[in-house]
């Protein structure tokens, strides 16, 4: 697809006036310098507030923090992320129907590779921005739905959620939990196990996530007064995520058991990571329950967003778990967030690499019209099957 142009139904590109070429150079510079500024502001809010809190924690001054932090390990740590991340390229490649005419699929590498880099644009956009460019990518590069290619890739989180799940719920019963709090730590833990579980068996009844989200949210917009943004958008979604998932072929149980190795590997990357950046510190918390933890958290990031005062559930449900599974103290997993949050953000840089090297890919003309409307276009999604 040529920039400037929208593909019609019927496979003839359509010129669209307002897309030229100093247009589009306009808006992808204007996206390359948002991506830009929030890289920096999160590296000083790391810095700044990062250095803050381990302080408070420690209650040691910020140099002999600095020179105490284990470096190896937490370079360590942010490979693993980037390695954990790359994870979701493979898995979704499982779930994904053959190329039109019986063409091969893209590589796993090379997938691995383009959801890293497209990983960056979340930044910038809400919602599954990286995962939205990264299907418009395939549809111009292997002719395949780009309605297609985001369904599979959101049911392949919502398969890993399952997983993330289902193994809290196993391992909950064994964990070694604060005298006086158990009760009350195993219900929280176990409503967000369930909540994970059950979005994840969701993700294979699209007819039943379709009707759950018209009769709770369809019918509160309804009954509230006025316009609700953020409910419409989230109800909007849903429905779309859905449908797509309805016109998503099956691919059978072999094609599941791939996509559940891959998010194994990619959980068990991430746990690898979590202890390397405990190590960072000097810190050895229980392998049990960084593991629950792991989990727990995987759950409430994707889920507790979107739930009223979800923000910072990451946060709360990693130091919460980790002071009631692990072992930890209150200060001791305060810095194991701050090292995390390192990592993520050496891994983000990372990012930026692949990214360089796939921007001609991700922001075409087509990939920015769709990225700003935070959505497919109508076109986009109904061509390339």
């Amino acid at each position: 697809m040529r920039l400037g142009a929208l593909t019609s139904g019927s496979g003839v590109a359509a010129p669209v006036p307002s897309d030229s070429s100093a247009a589009v150079s306009a808006r992808r510079a204007r996206i390359l310098g948002r991506l830009g500024a929030l890289g920096l502001l999160g590296l000083a809010l790391l810095c700044g507030t990062g250095l803050g809190v381990a302080r408070l924690a420690s209650q040691q001054p910020w140099t002999l923090l600095l020179g105490a932090v284990r470096w190896p390990a937490l370079l360590g740590a942010a490979v693993l992320v980037v390695a954990g991340a790359a994870a979701h390229g493979p898995r979704m490649r499982a779930l994904l129907p053959l190329a039109p005419g019986g063409g091969p699929l893209p590589g796993r590498l090379r997938l691995g590779s383009l959801y890293l880099a497209a990983s960056v644009l979340n930044l910038s956009f809400p919602g599954p921005a990286g995962e939205l460019a990264a299907a418009l990518v395939l549809r111009r590069t292997h002719r395949l739905s780009a309605a297609g290619v985001l369904a599979a890739s959101l049911h392949g989180r919502f398969l890993s959620l399952l997983w993330a799940g289902a193994l809290c719920l196993l391992m909950l019963p064994g964990l070694d939990l604060p005298p006086g709090l158990v009760g009350l730590c195993r219900a929280a833990a176990g409503i967000i196990a369930l909540l994970g579980l059950g979005l994840g068996l969701l993700s294979f009844r699209p007819a039943w996530l379709r009707a759950l989200s018209v009769g709770s949210l369809g019918r509160l917009i309804l009954r509230l007064p006025g316009r609700i943004g953020p409910l419409e958008g989230l109800h909007r979604a849903i429905l779309g995520f859905a449908d797509a998932l309805g016109a998503l072929p099956r691919q059978g149980a072999i094609a599941y058991v791939r996509a559940s190795a891959w998010s194994l590997l990619g959980m068990a990357c991430t746990f690898g990571a979590l202890l390397c950046t405990a190590a960072a510190f000097g810190l050895h918390p229980g392998l049990w329950g960084s593991f629950f933890t792991l989990c727990l958290t995987q759950i409430a990031g994707v889920a507790l967003v979107v739930l009223p005062g979800g923000l910072g559930a990451f946060d709360l449900s990693l130091t919460g778990a980790l002071v009631a599974t692990a072992g930890l103290d209150g200060s001791q997993a305060a810095l194991v967030l701050l090292g995390v949050r390192a990592a993520q953000i050496l891994a983000l840089l990372a990012g930026g690499g692949f990214f360089a090297f796939w921007a001609a890919e991700l922001l075409t003309a087509d990939g920015l019209a769709s990225l700003e409307r935070g959505r497919l276009l109508p076109d986009e999604g109904s061509s390339g099957a």
